[in-house]
């Protein structure tokens, strides 16, 4: 009595159409990871400075300076933030600190 469900052919059936739908679903994602790794490798493959390009003015030497300023403001920020541990101080510093690293690095005097 206790073993009522196992030689069920309905179970079986739902069992086989729940495998195949699983083998669908994961070589669909398989296909689907596979085709944007395939985008992002072939649109970051160019790596000449540009200072006018959304991404390529990462590779100028006056942006890696300027990422070096902020994390060096960054390091500076933290050790502030271990020195006075308070909550509304870290959240503030924290913040204050994110703003002034976007601003920075805003690619807005880049462009001549």
């Amino acid at each position: 009595m206790g073993n009522r469900g196992a030689h069920n052919p309905l179970n079986r059936v739902c069992f086989e159409l729940f495998c195949a739908v699983n083998l669908v679903v994961s070589a669909f994602c398989s296909l689907l990871i596979r085709l944007f790794d395939l985008l992002i490798i072939l649109s970051a493959k160019n790596r000449t400075p540009d200072p006018c390009h959304h991404y390529q003015r990462a590779y100028t030497t006056r942006y890696r300076a300027k990422k070096r300023v902020v994390y060096y403001f960054w390091v500076t920020s933290l050790l502030c933030m271990l020195i006075v541990p308070t909550v509304g101080f870290v959240t503030t510093a924290g913040l204050f600190t994110t703003f002034i690293s976007f601003s920075y690095l805003d690619e807005g005097d880049e462009v001549s």
